[in-house]
């Protein structure tokens, strides 16, 4: 971790950890740790690491924390302040013959407010606020912040995913079924019609016993009823307002929902956003992703990080059906894709003689640029046309700087993909976005 986020002169600082030089013990050093945890419990868990200096020079503790830190002291202090319990613990590592300490913050299982404000007298003998009383925090790559609508939204959404999570663990097995068998909605007034569930189509249910009156108890056979006006219509959907268990499992429900409208489906630019940032907690299988990029196309959205998790052969298939298909914005965009994966094929595959998208003239000038880059290195510095610069977080970031350390790129792509979910993305963060969704996910082989 010290490795990966805390080197001389370069320091970065993802949502879920914290860099502190050292802990003097003061009033307003105790007030700006609670600040942290808090935010951290409420922004899914995280690390306060204490040893490193602000450049991310390895300095190490001057002395151990481990009483400090102590979990009922942690606890007891925010409660001071909050009324509510956080669960914590403090470790020490020596690393190169120096200390650091890591102070662990897990989830929080409601939301933590400040009942009071958190008040200190400065050493220049001026007042100072570490929080505010009725105020939420959370926190966001770099920083502890004051929690804004969205942010809270996700918060809550969290937590009931928790809840839910919970109650889904005490469900027991009440039946098991072979693979493939299917789950049929019955009418309470005529249990002989119903529909299948996920696919709506209406079946009527024959007993195989002839005697109607033990059919609730008989085994039945079933039958397909399409034009039956007393079967019931199912239709499976994914509700933006109706939490899931689990993100994966609305990427499931959307990916089965994409293939029973026949590639019709299309996932809204939020959840994309959503999906991005909770990838780690996503089975993404080459169907899901490949939905997710179509859908990220269609919305001018960031696609190529979805393209690089489509297998490569299923991948082809798509540029060579999307390319004759015409259709705008694929039209545009999937000759970048050719190019990101599939460089030594590019000129093969954009170059198809009866492809009706290189009929289009914007595609056609689209298509001669870009067969115009020898190297692909040039092609992923250069084919996008865009501000080459971005001030984010009050830090500057160069175009080059960010081709040259990945690390730092997905970081600052990552914020701005939560900008774009907050709503507070402009052109230009979207632009400068789209070329680094290029730049980092393009195949780099």
């Amino acid at each position: 971790m010290l490795e990966r986020f805390a080197r001389s002169q370069s320091r970065s600082e993802p949502t879920d950890l914290e860099f502190k030089s050292d802990f003097d013990g003061s009033k307003s050093a105790w007030l700006d740790v609670l600040k942290h945890c808090a935010a951290m419990a409420n922004s899914g868990g995280g690390k306060l690491v204490f040893g490193v200096g602000k450049n991310g020079d390895h300095i190490g503790i001057v002395s151990s924390l481990l009483q400090t830190f102590d979990p009922a002291n942690i606890s007891n202090k925010l409660r001071s302040f909050t009324g509510a319990r956080i669960d914590a613990s403090y470790r020490e590592i020596q690393l190169a013959g120096k200390v650091f300490g890591f102070l662990i913050v897990r989830p929080a299982s409601r939301l933590i407010v400040f009942e009071s404000d958190g008040n200190y007298q400065a050493s220049d003998g001026k007042q100072g606020r570490a929080f505010i009383k009725g105020v939420v925090y959370t926190r966001v790559p770099g920083s502890t912040r004051e929690a804004e609508q969205l942010d809270l939204d996700l918060i809550i959404d969290r937590l009931v995913q928790i809840k839910l999570s919970a109650v889904l663990a005490r469900i027991e097995t009440v039946a098991r079924t072979p693979l493939e068998s299917d789950v049929i909605i019955t009418d309470p007034a005529d249990a002989s019609k119903g529909s299948v569930v996920g696919t709506s189509t209406p079946v009527t249910l024959i007993p195989q016993r002839p005697n109607p009156e033990t059919f609730g108890n008989a085994p039945v056979a079933m039958r397909f009823a399409p034009h039956d006006s007393k079967a019931i219509p199912i239709f499976e959907i994914a509700d933006p307002t109706a939490p899931f268990s689990s993100m994966d499992l609305e990427l499931q429900t959307q990916v089965r929902l994409w293939k029973n409208s026949h590639g019709f489906q299309r996932i809204p630019s939020a959840t994309l956003h959503g999906f991005y940032l909770h990838r780690a907690e996503l089975t993404i299988s080459s169907d899901a992703a490949e939905l997710c990029f179509m859908s990220a196309t269609v919305a001018r959205g960031f696609p190529f990080f979805w393209a690089s998790r489509i297998d490569p052969a299923t991948r082809r298939e798509v540029m060579k059906r999307e390319l004759m298909h015409a259709k705008s914005p694929m039209t545009e965009v999937m000759p970048f894709v050719v190019c990101a994966f599939e460089w030594e094929l590019r000129k093969d595959l954009l170059s198809q003689p009866n492809t009706k998208a290189l009929r289009k003239l914007k595609a056609r000038n689209i298509v001669a640029k870009l067969l115009k880059f020898d190297k692909k290195e040039d092609f992923i510095r250069r084919s996008k046309k865009g501000a080459t610069y971005l001030d984010l977080d009050e830090k500057r970031y160069a175009m080059g700087q960010l081709f040259s350390d990945r690390q730092v790129g997905h970081q600052v792509f990552e914020r701005i993909v939560q900008l774009h979910l907050e709503g507070k993305a402009d052109d230009k963060l979207k632009s400068f976005g789209q070329r680094l969704d290029l730049l980092l996910h393009a195949d780099s082989t």
